[in-house]
């Protein structure tokens, strides 16, 4: 069981944040429209049933053989549990039109349900063909992985999504979109400083081993990447990415 968020769209134009923005959030603005702030919120909630083939309980509650001589004992290890899986704030807009800025901040670590920032995110279209970003955010590799989750079906993305997303990381990247007849190539190239790097280590505990990911979107049937949203219509697009760690 979950609950989604409706009114928001993926940014697929410059692709700077891979997040949302619509006209629909509450923003505050300046009279000249150079300076904007947009306030957005998701929360989507699960119950989950986990059934464990334990029945025999020959497993402790963390999975591994119970020893006798230390007092532990074979348990049954099905959970079932109510969760909420995504609760979040952002804050995003532009500062002077073009300088687009996102903050989120995520409230259920899947530990303590601590706060922490989970991306943050500054962002310079300086023509439609090329612009730069840096930050903290999801990295250019995969399809789903870049979708925001409010416009999911479900909560959870599929498993191949989870195995194989190069997850959010720190660095700099060029995105744009380049005109190929009827329709536009969209692309992401940027250098980080590792995959599934979420940390915010002190500059003295850099590994000195960066990532590079790069990804290459085309629409086919004159459609656009934010037509996606829309799915009264037959649509397609093709892809590629790519992603290697030193």
């Amino acid at each position: 069981f979950f609950f989604k968020q409706k009114t928001a769209y993926e940014i697929y134009q410059c692709d700077w944040s891979s997040d949302v923005c619509s006209s629909d959030l509450f923003f505050i603005k300046s009279a000249d429209d150079q300076f904007n702030l947009q306030l957005d919120t998701l929360m989507q909630f699960r119950y989950s049933y986990l059934l464990s083939d334990d029945g025999n309980r020959t497993r402790t509650k963390e999975g591994t053989v119970p020893n006798p001589g230390l007092g532990e004992t074979g348990v049954d290890s099905s959970a079932s549990a109510f969760e909420a899986e995504r609760a979040r704030i952002k804050l995003s807009g532009h500062v002077l039109k073009d300088l687009q800025y996102m903050i989120q901040l995520e409230m259920d670590d899947d530990v303590n349900n601590s706060t922490y920032l989970l991306d943050y995110v500054l962002a310079y279209s300086f023509m439609p063909e090329f612009g730069l970003k840096a930050g903290r955010y999801k990295g250019a590799f995969g399809r789903q992985w870049n979708v925001n989750p409010s416009q999911l079906m479900m909560v959870d993305r599929s498993l191949a999504s989870a195995v194989f997303n190069v997850g959010r990381s720190t660095g700099l990247e060029a995105f744009g979109e380049c005109p190929l007849g009827d329709t536009k190539l969209h692309y992401r190239a940027g250098i980080y400083n590792g995959i599934n790097d979420t940390t915010s280590s002190p500059f003295a505990q850099n590994d000195n081993n960066p990532a590079v990911a790069a990804r290459l979107v085309l629409p086919l049937m004159g459609a656009t990447p934010t037509d996606f949203d829309n799915e009264s219509a037959l649509m397609g697009q093709i892809g590629r990415a790519s992603w290697r760690e030193w």
